[in-house]
């Protein structure tokens, strides 16, 4: 008698089309986002890198106008390797003169004003 009850109730094996499409769906969905996520974050370091490269670069100029303020352009395009460099003077303050200096390099462009 027992053995013919346990017969009568089919027992659910596995999972259906359905929940297999729901789940394959849902993992697709989670890489797909996590991809794009990963994405930004490559691309927000690489900003951040250029930033923080930058803000040294022009770190760097300011120091060299301030530990010689009668540097030449030959000599501050020495530290700068593949640049070009522009002066323009700005305007005068008494007996000092205010010059823009921009550096042109590969990836960016550093701008600073000096007082000479």
């Amino acid at each position: 008698m027992e053995q013919k009850l346990i017969s009568n109730n089919p027992l659910k094996r596995g999972f259906t089309l359905i929940e297999v499409i729901v789940s394959l769906l849902i993992i697709s969905i989670t890489f797909i986002t996590f991809s794009g996520l990963l994405d930004q974050n490559i691309k927000s370091q690489d900003i951040k890198r250029l930033k923080t490269l930058q803000s040294q670069q022009t770190i760097d100029l300011i120091t060299i106008y301030t530990a010689n303020p009668m540097v030449q352009d030959a000599q501050v395009l020495e530290q700068f390797d593949n640049s070009n460099l522009m002066t323009k003077s700005v305007g005068r303050l008494g007996t000092f003169q205010e010059l823009e200096v921009v550096i042109f390099t590969d990836n960016f462009e550093i701008r600073s004003r000096i007082i000479k």
